[in-house]
């Protein structure tokens, strides 16, 4: 029995505790239906969703209040393929300028999980095309990998997720899904979203290398664990 207590007090002192979560909501930023904010960052609490503006162009995260699910162009590259009440985010990955999405911490912090779907232009490019970028067929992907790196800069968890996925079966993301992100250590400085397409021309990506984010929660130890 007390080699039983002893194990489980072992297990215990093993795991962090953590303070509450948070829940990022981007309401704050007061967009009414049908408004966007680009050029700006977002910061909440201690993260900031970066935003990067070249003049010519930007990348980072932009927000959104936007429901548009029929326009297959970039004057609608701000919604989402499925409508949603409230801001959310809009993940740009600009390969020309090597720039992709990052949620920074002023601490290191513990993801727990995001809400994540297509946007409009990317959905319906990779169902009907839209020039340069052609309809999916046999063996396409189009993959948003998340990247977590520690204070060090050292990667310290990754994972993919299919936003579109023709090995087998012609399946598009159109629906908001909620990532499990509760496997990943708690010491995350920086998550980095880059997308990745097997749509690929000349002058790189054809297919719009964007992504709608919602509902990021993590959480922070609360110190108990020293």
């Amino acid at each position: 029995m007390r080699r039983c207590h002893g194990f489980l007090l072992v297990l215990f002192l093993c795991f962090p505790a953590f303070a509450a979560q948070t829940v990022v909501s981007f309401d704050g930023l007061g967009l009414r239906p049908g408004q966007h904010a680009n050029n700006v960052s977002f910061a909440t609490n201690a993260a900031t969703f970066r935003n990067v503006d070249f003049g010519y162009s930007w990348a980072g995260f932009a927000f959104s209040a936007v429901s548009n699910t029929t326009v297959n162009w970039y004057t609608n590259q701000y919604a989402a393929i499925a409508p949603r009440t409230g801001t959310y985010a809009v993940g740009f990955h600009s390969h020309w300028d090597d720039v992709a999405p990052e949620i920074a911490f002023d601490l290191p912090a513990a993801p727990r999980s995001v809400l994540l779907n297509n946007t409009t232009w990317a959905a319906l490019s990779m169902r009907h095309g839209c020039a340069p970028a052609r309809a999916f067929a046999e063996g396409d992907t189009f993959v948003l990998t998340l990247t977590a790196r520690d204070i060090d800069g050292k990667v310290v968890a990754a994972t993919n997720h299919y936003l579109a996925d023709f090995r087998g079966t012609n399946f598009i993301q159109t629906n908001w899904f909620e990532l499990d992100l509760s496997w990943m250590p708690p010491a995350v400085v920086s998550l980095v979203g880059t997308l990745e397409t097997t749509d690929v021309g000349e002058w790189g990506a054809n297919t719009p290398t964007y992504f709608a984010l919602a509902d990021f929660t993590y959480a922070y130890s609360d110190g108990s664990d020293g």
